[in-house]
């Protein structure tokens, strides 16, 4: 949580450069309305492979997780730059 809420202003002020210029009020609520949504989703879905096939299959999800998460800010990088 302490290392989310660090980087919370950089990722929204990354959003907003990454934004057209009428979009910015948009851009934000989706921003957020998916991290709540994958906030929900993530404990429910690590439980459930939890429960179902040990404890390192919740640690092998969140790692896969992380690693799409890089993966997707790695492209929108290269997208930003492409668009500069």
């Amino acid at each position: 949580g302490f290392t989310l809420f660090a980087l919370r202003p950089v990722v929204h002020s990354w959003m907003m450069d990454l934004t057209p210029p009428g979009l910015g009020a948009s851009a934000t609520a989706m921003l957020f309305g998916i991290q709540a949504v994958m906030s929900l989703i993530t404990p429910v879905a690590g439980g459930f492979l939890s429960d179902n096939y040990g404890l390192e299959s919740a640690f092998w999800f969140l790692a896969g997780a992380m690693i799409l998460a890089n993966l997707i800010g790695f492209g929108l990088a290269r997208i930003s730059k492409g668009a500069s």
